[in-house]
């Protein structure tokens, strides 16, 4: 087990190690936890309100502090794989997170946690049809699904207030329906949460538990695809480690919304791409192989189907791996052809039927942008520029920023980017090396991402012909930044250092208690 394998570590690394260098890391890791501790207030805050989330509250500091002396300090956890270091910290951090998180405060979680509801009653349609509305209706819970939406401040003190309120509303009263701009949404990304609301109706839980639990599954789900695509992966794996453990990944994994599996979606895409496309195999690759690849690209579809782009990745893998050209194309003919006749019938069932027309701000028009777009092409590309010139530094700023966007994580707002650069670039592996045409590839397709991400917002959430694209937020670049990452990747750098996957995972650990202190120090 990594327990024994930890304790069995440290003590070797005990023995080996001078009683000088026991005493610096002891009185480091000691100064950091302090450091955090009193800058985010907590030791205030353990004396406020309710003691019971409180005294949890600092278990899990003191825990995690201990996980940053022993991830630094144990060079010979070096032989304990990152995967598995990965899963412990992802399930510790997704269920601190689960609980710290005020309720329906992530981003569109409200209509995200409506959706769940909705499915679990057995309402795998998009939508109700409704000839004299614009809108879709989903069906809950009268006190839950009636409740609006309140958002809750930094600063406010809100959250024990507004779990109060959520934790007297019953899961078994008489059922609704109520309007939403949230229906559209396939069934198939809420199944999960799904399961979960399903789970708490059926034992008469209360809303709030029930958000926890939906919050929980998704946290579960991610650790255990996460380990799957970091141990795949054989080139990156650090990169993959320390953005999957970043505050903004954690947060969204532990919430009701469908972004955090989206996410680790693209990330088993991009390992299994780099582990058949580097990794020496006996056998030809065929249908079999290609299976998983056509599994995830369809659940892409229904999840956001602007990341099938990721798809282009396949192309990593050379033909001879298929034993030819001829066996190469037949081989993605049988597993594509027959996963893009499925996607299309649904959506064409759907388009059929779609009765929800208005949109979001005034003066949006998919149909009349695209026909600008096509009139005024360089118009159009100066929309990008200005975007990028105008938004970029906000984009930043906004990728450490938790709850609805407005719980600011202070110091994160340039260490964390500035630390995934710099784990970008020093996690290198000389026996492994990418070629010039893959990069570019891997380039290609992160820069395309990113563009039809802006495309997307400039179609249905920006004002015709307006030269700054709107509703553009940095969570949606996350499954493009892997990608960009390994194209970037400079020629000669080495990397020697001991056990550097563990200790790239104790600086995560390090911001998302930073984090947590923050969001705790603000919401309660």
């Amino acid at each position: 087990m990594i327990f024994s394998k930890i304790r069995r570590a440290i003590k070797e690394e005990i023995a080996a190690a001078g009683k000088k260098k026991i005493i610096i890391v002891v009185v480091a890791a000691i100064l950091m936890f302090l450091f955090v501790m009193f800058e985010s207030d907590s030791f205030t805050i353990l004396s406020k309100g309710r003691s019971g989330f409180r005294t949890g509250f600092f278990i899990c500091s003191v825990i995690a502090a201990i996980m940053v002396l022993a991830l630094f300090f144990v060079q010979r956890m070096r032989k304990i794989e990152i995967e598995k270091i990965f899963v412990v910290l992802a399930l510790f951090f997704g269920l601190v997170f689960m609980n710290l998180n005020p309720p329906l405060q992530n981003p569109d979680e409200y209509y995200h946690f409506q959706k769940s509801i909705d499915v679990s009653y057995g309402n795998l349609s998009p939508f109700y049809l409704h000839t004299d509305q614009d809108i879709y209706q989903l069906t809950g819970p009268k006190t839950v699904m009636e409740t609006k939406w309140h958002e809750i401040y930094q600063g406010t003190h809100e959250t024990d207030d507004y779990k109060d309120k959520y934790a007297a509303m019953s899961m078994s009263e008489e059922t609704v329906q109520v309007k939403s701009t949230g229906g559209f949404h396939p069934f198939i990304s809420y199944i999960p949460q799904a399961i979960a609301v399903l789970f708490a109706r059926l034992f008469r839980m209360n809303a709030l538990n029930t958000l926890y639990l939906v919050r929980a599954f998704n946290a579960i789900i991610y650790a255990i695809m996460g380990y799957f695509a970091i141990k795949m992966i054989p080139y990156g794996k650090n990169i993959l480690l320390a953005l999957a453990l970043s505050p903004i990944c954690v947060s969204q994994a532990a919430s009701a919304s469908t972004d955090g599996v989206c996410n680790m979606l693209c990330f088993l895409f991009l390992a299994l791409a780099m582990k058949y496309s580097l990794e020496e195999r006996k056998g030809l690759l065929g249908v079999k192989d290609m299976a998983p690849f056509a599994v995830i690209l369809l659940l892409l579809a229904f999840y956001k189907y602007l990341y099938i782009v990721i798809g282009l990745l396949v192309f990593l893998i050379p033909m001879e791996k298929f034993g030819g050209k001829k066996k190469y194309f037949k081989t993605f003919a049988m597993v594509v052809i027959p996963l893009a006749v499925l996607f299309v019938i649904y959506y064409t069932y759907v388009t059929g039927n779609l009765i929800h027309t208005s949109t979001y701000n005034e003066g949006v028009d998919p149909g009349k942008q695209i026909a600008w777009i096509l009139a005024n092409p360089r118009m159009a590309i100066g929309a990008y520029e200005n975007t990028f010139e105008r938004l970029v530094i906000m984009w930043m700023e906004q990728f450490n920023i938790l709850g609805s966007l407005n719980f600011r994580l202070g110091i994160l707002t340039w260490t964390v980017p500035a630390w995934l650069l710099f784990v970008a670039v020093t996690d290198v592996n000389p026996k492994l090396r990418l070629r010039t045409r893959k990069k570019i590839l891997l380039l290609f397709t992160g820069i395309l991402t990113v563009l039809l991400v802006m495309l997307s917002m400039f179609l249905v959430w920006t004002k015709v012909g307006q030269l700054l694209i709107e509703g553009v937020q940095p969570r949606y670049f996350v499954p493009a930044l892997p990608l960009l990452f390994l194209g970037f990747q400079l020629k000669g750098i080495r990397n020697e250092t001991k056990g550097y996957g563990a200790k790239v995972a104790a600086v995560t650990v390090f911001w998302l208690m930073y984090a947590i202190f923050c969001m705790s120090s603000g919401a309660y």
